[in-house]
């Protein structure tokens, strides 16, 4: 009975904005979550440098 408990919390929308806002929060206050997800944002950057070389040649 606890894990199906646990899942209708965890279903909730409200329940589930409570848990992203605050990690939401630390990445744009470049806390430790935010320094994790630079890599990612990074690779990003340079295919988007690729895309738009391709697009000017």
């Amino acid at each position: 009975m606890e894990e199906h408990i646990k899942l209708k919390e965890s279903s909730n929308p409200v329940s589930i904005k409570r848990k992203i806002e605050p990690l939401n929060m630390e990445i744009k206050s470049d806390g430790p979550l935010g320094k994790d997800s630079a890599p990612p944002i990074e690779r990003d950057d340079r295919t988007r440098k690729k895309a738009k070389t391709r697009i000017e040649d």
